[in-house]
């Protein structure tokens, strides 16, 4: 067997780590919103294309270019009840 030794930091390896946890609250982080989650037809549709911006390392995402690349979008279902702005990046600060 044989083992190598990785210089991690000589590589430029990095790592991170990313949880969702769901939680059983009267209401949304954010907002004031119920968090219900409804199976019914949507009231709204917003549809997000996906576009390549630079990154804080002043790269862009590889993986994003090539979905971009397809003409790839993505559809959210929303309720007037359930959904706020904040959940829909609509929201100015």
């Amino acid at each position: 067997m044989v083992t190598l030794k990785l210089d991690y930091g000589k590589l430029g390896f990095k790592a991170g780590i990313e949880i969702h946890q769901e939680l059983l609250t009267k209401r949304k982080l954010f907002c004031l919103c119920s968090p219900t989650l409804k199976t019914e037809e949507p009231e709204f549709l917003v549809r997000r294309y996906f576009r390549p911006v630079l990154g804080e390392m002043g790269k862009y995402d590889e993986a994003m270019l090539v979905e971009y690349e397809k003409g790839r979008t993505v559809v959210y279902e929303g309720f007037n009840d359930v959904n706020c702005t904040y959940e829909i990046d609509e929201t100015c600060m």
